[in-house]
């Protein structure tokens, strides 16, 4: 297999020849040898492939990829780097070390860091697309709480700022539209700049919005911290994190990992409400919000110390492949652009629109309603904030096991089928919520069932997006698709606010969100199994 291939490459200085019409090739695992007198040209050849000159004529391809005149610093990013003449070595250090250091130096020290991990890991047979879940899964896990633990402080932030629940929920509704609208847009973001630069970004938005909340006095500040910061921030990553690591990292079990990082976003943002809940009791609102804070701030760094965009950079193929990909051609285009071709792109295919309107519903009837509103709905019938909240840590704890064993389901069995039985069982829950006895016994077994399918609708729609639109463009469509489940759950959590204002019960919201749910199970019905759609 051809790894490089050079053709007809020239370079002139004023009217010196030094290079003309050179052509060769090497093949991987091949060395290949450049030999001449003083003068030839052989510097000036390595120079026009290393990136340090641009030359005037002829091309340069690297596995497949054509990478002519690009600098230096972008070629050592496809694995190319040249040494230089220099006699000065580490006289302590062995030939090996000596090249190591040089290698370092040349591809970054988070390259080193992730390297120096990658050897005793890979020795074991344990593959590095399994440390970049781990990696994304406690970040979007504290994420996530930064996303959702508000919504449990709704009552104390009231209490103390004399604002209504309405005007509390007009911020909540904001956060969770925004975290889904700026979804396509990080797909785009993402597919051109890359998983880890994009996760860099959001970790610090958060990291803000969540000091600015801290500080809060003013209702402008609430609608900018809690509502604008915090909700784009997660969705610069979001779901979309867990699309593009499954495909670029994993050719096998891309459903379970699809289903271990979803549980991260659900779960973080449910399991941590008893804990901000209790300290809220004890010590306030304010300080409650500070080990989502904490959290982020670890998951961040650790992510950019260890984390990678693609296999290759570490020299692997994704597990269940025997060879290293090829790296396909960069996107240089506008990111919205490419956002918005995703989009027009699925907009082709009518499964897009039956996966976008079922997944709207799956944001009206999961965080748009109880995230939102279940500890304020439990309030109204007098159960204790700290317990309300433990009822959503075990709708959280059930979510991890249900959304993981989707995740596994969507491996082996139809996903269509799947997602019509969620979204049924999950209208059959709520109905019984509405119709049967709300005392603290009937509340848990509600959290039990609703749990195990609180956003188990995930691994499937991904699975079905990625089949269909291919695994490079699939996570930017399955970002649009993710959009309107994050505008289902705004518009659920703001309406639902003002309905309880209006009417003094949240039970009218809870019938709407079953009867969309059977809505949406039947919908599949009109979907056919995935083929891939033409570019």
């Amino acid at each position: 297999m051809t790894l490089l291939q050079v053709h007809g490459l020239a370079k002139r200085y004023g009217g010196l020849l030094a290079a003309h019409n050179i052509n060769f090739s090497v093949d991987g695992g091949e060395l290949l040898a450049l030999i001449g007198p003083n003068g030839a040209g052989k510097s000036t050849i390595f120079a026009m492939v290393g990136g340090q000159l641009r030359p005037d004529a002829g091309s340069i391809v690297l596995d497949g990829v054509d990478v002519t005149g690009l600098p230096p610093r972008a070629m050592s990013k496809h694995g190319v780097g040249r040494t230089f003449q220099v006699a000065t070595a580490f006289t302590s250090m062995t030939v090996v070390e000596n090249v190591q250091v040089a290698m370092a130096a040349n591809r970054g020290m988070t390259r080193a860091i992730a390297e120096a991990l990658n050897r005793p890991l890979a020795a074991r047979g344990f593959h590095y697309g399994w440390v970049m879940v781990a990696l994304a899964f406690v970040y979007s896990l504290f994420a996530s709480a930064a996303l959702g633990v508000p919504a449990v402080l709704i009552q104390p932030m009231s209490q103390e700022l004399g604002w209504t629940i309405g005007e509390l929920s007009g911020p909540q509704g904001l956060r969770f539209a925004l975290f889904g609208l700026a979804a396509p847009f990080a797909g785009g973001l993402m597919l051109r700049y890359g998983p880890r630069r994009m996760l860099g970004i959001a970790g610090v938005l958060v990291l803000g919005g969540l000091l600015l909340t801290v500080v809060m006095t003013e209702r402008w500040q609430m609608w900018l911290g809690m509502g604008v910061v915090l909700g784009l921030a997660p969705g610069l990553t979001a779901l979309q994190l867990g699309a593009v690591i499954s495909t670029r990292w994993f050719a096998n079990r891309r459903g379970l990992v699809i289903g271990v990082m979803t549980s991260a976003v659900a779960t973080g943002s449910i399991i941590f409400m008893p804990l901000a809940a209790w300290m809220a009791e004890h010590w306030g609102w304010r300080v409650a919000l500070m080990p989502a804070a904490v959290g982020v701030l670890v998951g961040l760094v650790l992510f950019l110390l260890f984390a990678k965009d693609r296999p290759r950079d570490l020299g692997l193929p994704p597990l269940g492949e025997a060879v290293v990909q090829p790296l396909p051609a960069l996107p240089s285009g506008n990111f919205v652009l490419l956002s918005l071709n995703g989009l027009t792109y699925g907009a082709r295919r009518p499964v897009f629109w039956v996966l976008a309107f079922t997944f709207f519903i799956c944001g009206v009837s999961s965080y748009g309603l109880t995230q939102t509103h279940f500890v304020p709905f439990c309030g109204d019938i007098g159960i204790s904030i700290v317990t309300s909240a433990t009822l959503l840590a075990i709708i959280g704890v059930c979510d991890l096991i249900g959304t993981i064993g989707s995740g596994w389901l969507s491996d082996r069995f139809d996903n269509r089928w799947l997602l019509a039985w969620y979204y049924g069982a999950r209208g059959l829950s709520l109905f019984w919520l509405v119709y049967a006895d709300v005392s603290l016994i009937g509340l848990t077994i509600f959290a039990v069932i609703y749990g195990l399918d609180f956003i188990a609708t995930v691994p499937p729609t991904v699975r079905l997006s990625v089949g269909t639109f291919g695994p490079e463009l699939g996570p930017v469509v399955f970002a649009w698709i993710f959009a309107a489940h994050q505008l289902g759950v705004g518009i659920m959590a703001f309406g639902t606010g003002l309905s309880r204002d209006a009417l003094g019960t949240y039970m009218p919201a809870f019938l709407l969100a079953a009867v969309l749910c059977i809505a949406a199970a039947t919908a599949f019905i009109f979907v056919r199994k995935p083929t891939p759609a033409a570019a």
